[in-house]
């Protein structure tokens, strides 16, 4: 569709797979009572050379087998259209926002936009290398002040981060 593509998935880890890799997270005595389920999707169309835009959302539940206060959730979603101004030069703009009930705390929501001038060697929304200066700035809810961004953002509820990003496949 309009030179895109789309990708879904849905997971399910049990015991020592519940967090979806080949490692556990930390050691414990219910690893066999944990699980994890999640489903996403990734959307990209490409309408004309100068435009692409990228959709995700996703959901995971994670219960990790304590007796109490085990579960939690998160939901995210978010956009990011790209201007190619030429084959080689564009800028990338993303908005998202994330939902977390960490059940055992207080649920609230993380709010970003980015702005990202990048390089690129041909127009297409998934070529690599990409090499891109990046903007942030970030919101979340007051029941996330303390616990987003460390030190330097522990009495906020707003920050900003800039810097370089290289990506690169093979």
């Amino acid at each position: 569709l309009y030179g895109g593509a789309n990708q879904a998935a849905i997971q399910f880890g049990y015991g020592s797979a519940s967090n979806f890799k080949s490692t556990l997270n930390a050691p414990t005595s219910k690893i066999n009572d944990s699980w994890s389920f999640l489903v996403l999707d990734n959307f990209m169309i490409q309408p004309w050379d100068e435009l692409s835009i990228m959709f995700m959302l996703a959901y995971q539940e994670t219960d990790n087998g304590q007796d109490k206060d085990s579960r939690s959730s998160w939901i995210t979603s978010g956009v990011r259209p790209v201007w190619h101004f030429t084959r080689e030069l564009g800028l990338a703009f993303e908005g998202s926002v994330d939902y977390t009930d960490p059940f055992a705390g207080s649920a609230g929501e993380l709010y970003k936009f980015t702005i990202a001038p990048q390089i690129t060697p041909d127009w297409d929304f998934a070529v690599r290398p990409i090499l891109r200066v990046f903007f942030t700035y970030a919101l979340w809810s007051d029941s996330f002040k303390g616990r987003i961004g460390g030190d330097t953002y522990r009495r906020n509820t707003d920050g900003i981060a800039a810097g370089v990003q290289v990506e690169a496949s093979w």
